[in-house]
């Protein structure tokens, strides 16, 4: 199977998705009442149905997975449908993974976030503790098949969720792309009317051709990485506020821009640059003195730390990133100081 398909239509997702034998379909609540029924598929088909939310990624929607997968008697042939955004294809992907030690998945990614991020590149998982992404594997979908027509249901916050992704694949490889994407008009519904395919690819290129080299994160894939250091130690402190992950990953690109400033080859004026775009469509998030050295602590419990040293992605330039570059927590509690103080 082709493992990125762009279509154009409903029609060509739901036939596609028809001639896939012995499937069943995985979705969350959200995109079971916007998503699922914009598919014209066969009514005998299964489909599991889990509360969404960045929140319920956890052990326990993950059981109720595996449980319904067994209650269906599904076997080792059964291949498992996932629709939905990164909660989704990330759970659906990692049940998948360890159900009868391992059963094909299909993602279909139904946001921008998952379109240019989750459901490419082999990485599934849950959060775990508090802390995000701690459990999972890396498992291949045997497709993903991008159909841009179901952007249409998510509101402008959700967009610029993905469009903080698509950022962060420009800043580490290429300049020319985040200087587009700087430039698009993203403010109220012209975010909607952008053609969003061709950005779309661009990402996914950049995404895999550095998955290609290094799939299982020992070395290039970490470039992956620049903003989400800090951004999940935000996102995990504060997991339930409704804020979105290209959010706390904006916020965490600022901080470890700075970094890469203060400790690295970054120049001041990039990171202007950096910063004001940023700062267009993110509103920093206020933290006190208080919470910035318990979301400091938080950061050595990521899981790319090693023997208790902070790994973290710098920029030399836009365009061009750096990994494994280690920082100390009074590094981390600086770049927070910086971001709430400006």
């Amino acid at each position: 199977m082709i493992k990125n398909m762009y279509l154009k239509s409903a029609e060509a997702l739901s036939l596609l998705l028809e001639i896939i034998q012995n499937k069943v379909i995985l979705c969350d609540t959200n995109t079971y009442l916007h998503c699922y029924s914009k598919l014209n598929i066969d009514e005998t088909t299964s489909v599991i149905i889990f509360e969404g939310g960045e929140q319920k990624k956890t052990l326990q929607s993950l059981e109720l997975v595996l449980q319904n997968l067994t209650k269906l008697n599904c076997d080792r042939k059964t291949c498992l449908i996932n629709l939905g955004g990164g909660v989704v294809t990330d759970l659906g992907g990692f049940a998948a993974s360890v159900y009868k030690r391992g059963i094909d998945f299909v993602n279909v990614p139904t946001t921008l976030m998952a379109m240019v991020d989750a459901a490419n590149g082999g990485k599934t998982g849950i959060n775990f503790m508090g802390n995000k992404n701690y459990l999972g594997t890396f498992t291949s979908a045997q497709s993903v098949f991008i159909w841009p027509g179901f952007m249409e249901s998510l509101d402008r916050l959700e967009l610029l969720s993905g469009y903080a992704e698509m950022l962060k694949h420009g800043l580490i490889a290429d300049p020319s792309y985040f200087k587009e994407l700087a430039n698009l008009n993203l403010k109220g519904h012209s975010c909607f009317e952008i053609d969003w395919l061709p950005l779309i690819k661009k990402s996914l290129e950049i995404k895999s051709a550095i998955t290609l080299l290094d799939f299982e994160e020992k070395a290039e894939r970490k470039f992956l990485n620049f903003g989400h250091t800090i951004g999940h130690a935000l996102e995990s402190y504060f997991m339930e506020k409704h804020l979105t992950h290209g959010h706390f990953v904006a916020s965490g690109m600022i901080c470890e821009a700075w970094l890469s400033k203060v400790l690295g080859e970054l120049s001041a004026i990039q990171f202007d640059e950096i910063v004001k775009t940023l700062d267009r469509f993110y509103d920093r998030i206020q933290l006190s003195e208080m919470q910035i050295i318990e979301i400091a602590e938080l950061v050595i419990m990521d899981k790319k730390s090693t023997n208790n040293t902070i790994q973290c992605v710098f920029l030399k330039q836009i365009g061009e990133a750096v990994f494994d570059k280690p920082i100390t927590n009074k590094d981390v509690i600086e770049s927070l100081n910086f971001y709430c103080s400006n």
